[in-house]
């Protein structure tokens, strides 16, 4: 909160020395109560800032445009509105000095997208809310970002944000920075970040977030509260510890190596509970702790003299994978009593997608089959007779792959391809 309040009182400051001053606007209108297209070629006025007000808006900031403060559901004074938020779509191309949001405002936060390809010295926020719940929002940074990346930072209810990060972030990545119950977030590294990625920072109850590193970390990644999931690329930097925190969290490792060793240190730890250590994967260290799973989803590449050969992964069964004998499989099937988890496995044997349905969701059974859970084209459905079957496209999308097994954790059979 230190650091907003910083910028509203720079804000402030920098209004009144500017209030007498209030050219026309031609190119870079104000916004209103309504739905606005606001399409900034040229520099804002003297204040500075690029306010859409309420409604659903779209704003784009062009190349070469310098603004203050750009806010969706912002007032045109560079101030924060009274009322709910719209669903708003923000571009910036060009260089914001002090801050993005997309709703500023005292009411619940729309469901927003915003897009940095340029330069923020400030802070990328979907929702600064002050009063309301935030909205699911879209954040994706191709740029350079000069302070934090938030998805929440409000004062009531975090929203299932997504938040994607290519470019720079000198600061940290956080989903919900709010001071009661958190979202359940989805943060993708793939470029680079000096801070801390943070699933949830708040008081309450956190939610279950997603977090992939394929990118480089200078601090720590921290899960939160919540049942969380962390998931290591081959390749990529971590700083700091990762750590699952509070509830039932997974750290996954992903991707193709030819580091046996490696391989073998990651294959060791699998079915740790809880999970803690340090391991290196092709010259990386990775420290953890406090996850009570660890999966394993490399492919493990063989040096040969004709060249490197991709070779068959054996899970072992303390694993929890349910089909670890079906070679080649599309997805990965695990159970425990507490929960069972599909993960959508891609072409490159990275673990793209999970849904997971908690066992004491799963009812006896009914007259009929029943969808528990889908994601990333599969499902896991309950047949009539109480058993369960994980149903997904095979790798090159040509057939369908099933798995039957029982919620006790029993395996029926193997997969099949049909």
């Amino acid at each position: 909160m230190l650091r907003k309040s910083v910028v509203a009182i720079v804000v402030g400051l920098w209004m009144v020395g500017a209030a007498a001053v209030l050219p026309a606007r031609a190119v870079c209108p104000d916004g209103t109560p309504g739905n606005d297209v606001i399409d900034c070629t040229t520099n804002p006025p003297a204040e500075g800032d690029v306010g859409a007000d309420l409604g659903n808006d779209s704003v784009t900031i062009e190349n070469g445009v310098t603004s203050g403060i750009v806010g969706g559901d912002l007032l045109p004074d560079g101030t924060g509105n009274i009322g709910d938020g719209g669903d708003d779509v923000i571009i910036n191309n060009g260089t914001v000095t002090i801050g993005l949001g997309g709703d500023i405002s005292s009411g619940d936060g729309g469901d927003d997208t915003l897009t940095n390809n340029g330069t923020i010295n400030g802070y990328l926020s979907g929702d600064y809310s002050y009063g309301g719940d935030g909205g699911d929002d879209i954040i994706t940074n191709n740029g350079t970002v000069g302070i934090d990346i938030d998805g929440d930072f409000q004062t009531d209810n975090g929203g299932d944000d997504t938040i994607i990060n290519n470019g720079s972030v000198v600061g940290n990545v956080t989903g919900d920075g709010v001071s009661t119950n958190g979202g359940d977030d989805t943060i993708i590294n793939n470029g680079s970040v000096t801070g801390d990625i943070e699933g949830d920072s708040v008081s309450n109850a956190g939610g279950n977030d997603s977090i992939t590193n394929s990118g480089s970390i200078g601090g720590n990644i921290i899960g939160g509260d919540g049942n969380d999931t962390v998931t290591v690329i081959v390749g990529s930097d971590v700083g700091g510890t990762i750590s699952g925190d509070a509830g039932t969290d997974t750290l996954t490792f992903s991707g193709s190596t030819s580091d046996e060793a490696g391989y073998n240190q990651i294959q060791a730890l699998v079915g740790c509970n809880p999970c803690a250590g340090t391991v290196t994967l092709d010259g990386q260290s990775y420290t953890f702790n406090t996850f009570e799973q660890l999966v394993n989803l490399l492919t493990l590449i063989s040096q040969q003299s004709s060249g490197p050969v991709q070779v068959s992964i054996t899970f072992s069964r303390s694993d929890d994978r349910l089909n670890w004998m079906d070679v080649g499989a599309p997805i990965a099937v695990y159970c425990t009593d507490k929960r069972i988890t599909v993960i959508d496995i891609a072409t490159n044997s990275q673990g793209v997608g999970q849904f997971s349905i908690e066992q004491d969701a799963i009812a006896e059974a009914s007259a009929s089959s029943a969808i528990l859970g889908s994601g990333q084209g599969n499902q896991l459905v309950q047949l009539a007779d109480g058993s369960l079957l994980a149903v997904g496209p095979t790798l090159d999308g040509s057939k369908t792959y099933s798995f039957p097994f029982k919620a006790d954790c029993s395996v029926i059979r193997n997969g099949q391809e049909s």
